[in-house]
């Protein structure tokens, strides 16, 4: 009998916005995870330290880090088989920040990083790209490929998921890595792949036109208040064309159909469609069944959010237990690194 090995997956997330979580957010990332943790070793962290490159407001970052904890967590239990704690059974999730040996490592790689490699990152390009003068970038956005290296690195991962735009990050990882191990004649860090979806959903937001972004207002809510909710829905482009829910309407380009396709029933979904399609059902109707279909679907996440929220020593508890995971395996690695620099106690 063929013994099928488990691979460790890496992946963080970075509390830069507010820290909460939309449609947009679950469809284009979060699902994908967890079908991924389903079966693999993941390590999920909370990316706090790379969030200062642009977040440099300590009541705003904590309070984006919190809100992005609850979330996450909330995502992560109200979906698949978990354990006593909600999680689900393959993720150990953890802060970065809480974790000191990821700064370590970023120092031993910075000696094996040339500077041209960080030039060519995204991150640094846009920010030129935006008449941001070079005098102006801070040095963590400039070194941020090296601390997401070493965040990557330190648990030897085989897969890291990311977006065909993301892949440039991994890339550089695995070049790092290279220098690293050819510098001091080691064989010591593992090459990580890109893990990237074959279909990972881009979601256009509410207004149909651009993706859906808090900063846009075009987002529809998990966590946030029905009411809000149902005025997000309402908000949906439908068929600027149509007057009256008599007139034959167009269901391509029409967001509530969009999501609809994920989140309704896929028989009641292509009724009302063909409906739609003869002038039978009004726009109303449709955006009434789709703040339901949301409500149905993300009734367990938004139960445990409410838990969580109420029990906050439960998320200081999985905390916890991921940090305790995470520092023994980080340890075991950064004795190594020690030794091969030539850093190790004598």
């Amino acid at each position: 009998m063929q013994t099928i090995r488990i691979k460790r997956i890496v992946s963080g997330i970075t509390p830069s916005g507010d820290g909460s979580l939309h449609i947009g957010n679950y469809l284009g990332a979060v699902r994908q995870f967890i079908e991924i943790a389903r079966d693999n070793d993941c390590f999920l962290f909370v990316a706090d330290m790379h969030a200062l490159t642009t977040v440099q407001n300590r009541r705003k970052l904590e309070e984006n880090i919190q809100t992005l904890i609850l979330n996450e967590l909330a995502l992560l239990a109200g979906f698949g088989p978990s354990t006593s704690s909600g999680l689900l059974k393959n993720i150990t999730f953890y802060r970065q920040s809480e974790i000191g040996v990821h700064g370590e490592l970023q120092s031993y790689l910075n000696n094996v990083t040339p500077m041209g490699l960080l030039k060519r990152a995204h991150a640094y390009k846009d920010k030129l790209a935006n008449e941001v003068s070079e005098e102006e970038i801070n040095l963590g956005l400039f070194n941020y490929p090296i601390l997401m290296a070493a965040d990557i690195l330190l648990y030897k991962p085989d897969l890291v998921p990311v977006g065909r735009d993301q892949k440039q990050h991994v890339e550089i990882t695995r070049d790092i890595a290279e220098r690293f191990n050819k510098t001091f004649k080691v064989d010591l860090f593992k090459l990580p792949e890109p893990l990237i979806p074959e279909q990972t959903a881009v979601i256009l937001g509410t207004d149909g036109q651009r993706k859906m972004s808090k900063s846009l207002g075009n987002i529809i809510s998990i966590f946030d208040d029905k009411e809000l909710i149902r005025s997000q829905v309402n908000s949906c482009f439908t068929d600027p064309g149509r007057k009256h829910a008599t007139d034959p309407g167009h269901v391509q380009g029409n967001m509530v159909f969009t999501y609809l396709d994920f989140f309704g029933d896929s028989g009641r979904v292509s009724e009302y469609k063909a409906a739609y399609l003869k002038g039978e059902v009004g726009d109303v109707e449709l955006k009434n069944y789709l703040f339901e279909s949301l409500m149905k679907f993300f009734a367990r996440a938004r139960e445990k959010y409410n838990e969580y929220k109420k029990h906050p020593e439960q998320i200081k508890q999985i905390l916890d237990d991921g940090q305790k995971k995470v520092r023994q395996t980080a340890a075991e690695m950064m004795d190594q690194v020690r030794s091969a620099v030539g850093m190790s106690r004598i």
